[in-house]
């Protein structure tokens, strides 16, 4: 491509090779069908990527109602702990190192056991999470580190 310094984005378009002028045209075609109020702009005479960038940036913010949020769309689903998980935990003591988790932790592990479909499969996790947690240095088989309590 033609990285000379460009003024508008069809004169950037008119340096860039035929074989490549047709794909990116046909990207922008799709672009500004999908994000019609966004404006073209070129910034710094340089290649599309900083049109795609602001009219892809202008789109989400369409579908956003205009607002730019950073707020998730959805939230996990909160599974109950089941009474034979508890009483596991409290037969093995590790009521406390499972309450030392991160909520997270704590409703993934009550979740991934609990949609198991089958038996063997539900006591296969409940026994990797009783493990992991008498361990302490492992979530989901994956290294772990608690984090340090800060001082007063």
């Amino acid at each position: 491509m033609n990285d000379e310094k460009a003024s508008s984005i069809d004169e950037y378009l008119a340096g860039v090779p035929e074989d490549q002028r047709a794909a990116l045209e046909k990207l922008r075609a799709n672009i500004k069908a999908a994000a019609p109020r966004a404006t073209e702009t070129i910034s710094y005479g340089t290649s599309i990527t900083a049109l795609v960038k602001k009219l892809v940036k202008a789109r989400l913010e369409e579908i956003r109602g205009g607002k730019r949020s950073r707020k998730p769309t959805a939230r996990r689903e909160r599974y109950p702990m089941p009474d034979y998980v508890e009483r596991e935990l409290e037969g093995r003591g590790l009521v406390d190192a499972y309450r030392r988790r991160p909520p997270y932790q704590q409703n993934d592990y009550i979740g991934w056991i609990t949609r198991a479909r089958q038996e063997s499969t539900r006591q296969q996790r409940l026994e990797q999470m009783l493990g992991e947690l008498e361990a302490g240095d492992a979530y989901m088989k994956m290294p772990y580190q608690p984090k340090l309590s800060k001082p007063n």
